[in-house]
């Protein structure tokens, strides 16, 4: 298979940020589209910052390395209660640490500043600022060949195929075992569990009741063969919340969710989430220069009703490599009922919960000199007829330059 493009091993903003940056454009306005976009090929396929380097870097053999990506990006979002326009420029560091043969240690941090403005009918007008993230900051151990035990703060999803939950940085802990290697042997099995701690600012409680911690775990296994010239992975995975913060009830009301009560301190979610998750992936090289990709993922919350708990989305990508670069535009559907999932933690480029959403986009790479573009719209439709939300148009756009210091 052909080495994948530089823009995704370090990815282009970071979801955890735009939910920071623009949590008052309901509940994630559109810097956070615009970070979600911007990152799709990194943080939809779950890659770690280990894995975020280019081919150059990882044949090194070095006990360090170290990536910086600076970006540009733009974001233009409008529906019938929210207009705003966005840009931004973003720099992320991502790097690791080797220390001796059994431990290493992982960081991914992003500064950013963004520049623009919103008007919303229900939570007023704003601005995006800047701020730092740290997406990841984690120590790995790993004692054998087949076992990987790591710790801090880790990007959590619930597969590192497509799926409808964004890869987010948790603190919590995450245990692998690995069976196999598909890219050296043909065939890779993986079984991951992981226990982290949803991260969300505002009330955590309602009045007189007991404070709780939050937690997410998540357990899964994946199967991925890989030839000369096809790749194909196939996964499969059981999630559940638990004592989640009414702020991110409050906040799901405005993006879909069902909610009982109204405001921050006794709004919480009508249903649990607990459920699974199925996804998938095929990748087949035509020819030396020509490359057809297929995706997709099925979600269901076994603790909402049928007509609330389903969502899927499905994509098909092509990747045109000429001598000194390389186009690919990608298709992509999306259906995300009410309550599949708390809605803080899907996507905002897609709207959110309730949508039914249609996705274009392009993107150019200039390999050898480690630069890379986008362009993508969205239309975003509700499935049903929501007094907070509206149908939604969503365009993104941005430039993106990467260094390899180490």
């Amino acid at each position: 298979m052909k080495t994948r493009r530089f823009a995704a091993t370090t990815g282009w903003g970071r979801n955890i940020v735009a939910s920071l940056a623009f949590a008052m454009a309901l509940g994630g306005g559109s810097f956070n589209a615009m970070a979600q976009s911007s990152s799709t090929n990194v943080r939809d396929s779950g890659s770690t910052a280990a894995e975020g380097q280019t081919s150059a870097t990882m044949e090194k053999e070095s006990k360090s390395s170290l990536s910086i990506a600076a970006s540009v990006d733009g974001s233009v979002l409008r529906d019938d209660f929210l207009k705003s326009n966005n840009s931004g420029a973003s720099f992320n560091i991502v790097g690791d640490r080797k220390f001796g043969s059994v431990f290493k240690a992982d960081l991914d941090l992003l500064l950013y500043y963004v520049n623009g403005n919103s008007s919303s009918l229900y939570v007023g007008d704003g601005d995006p600022g800047s701020g730092a993230v740290l997406y990841k900051a984690s120590l790995t151990a790993e004692p054998t060949d087949w076992l990987e035990i790591r710790g801090g703060v880790l990007p959590i999803n619930f597969s590192t195929k497509p799926s409808l939950f964004r890869t987010t940085g948790f603190l919590g802990s995450e245990q692998l075992i690995k069976m196999g290697d598909a890219e050296k042997n043909g065939v890779g099995f993986t079984i991951r569990t992981s226990q982290t701690i949803p991260t969300a600012g505002g009330s955590e409680k309602a009045p007189g009741s007991e404070r709780k911690t939050p937690l997410l775990f998540v357990n899964g296994a994946e199967l991925d063969l890989e030839s000369d010239s096809v790749e194909f992975g196939i996964g499969a995975s059981y999630f559940s919340f638990n004592d989640l913060p009414r702020n991110l009830a409050s906040s799901g009301a405005l993006n879909g969710n069902t909610i009982l009560g109204v405001g921050s301190e006794v709004a919480e979610f009508a249903y649990r989430f607990e459920g699974w998750q199925a996804s998938s992936e095929l990748e087949i090289d035509l020819t030396k220069s020509f490359e057809i990709e297929f995706g997709g993922s099925y979600l269901v919350n076994t603790k909402a009703p049928s007509g609330l708990n389903t969502g899927y989305s499905a994509k098909v990508g092509f990747e045109w490599e000429f001598k000194s670069w390389t186009l690919e535009p990608e298709f992509q559907y999306l259906v995300n009922e009410r309550d599949t999932l708390p809605a803080s933690y899907v996507s905002s480029s897609w709207g959110k919960n309730n949508r039914r959403a249609f996705s274009s986009k392009i993107a150019i790479d200039l390999p050898e000199e480690k630069v890379s573009m986008y362009g993508r719209w969205v239309r975003s439709l509700e499935i049903e007829d929501l007094p907070f939300t509206a149908d939604r148009n969503i365009f993104l756009f941005g430039l993106e330059a990467q260094y390899d210091v180490l």
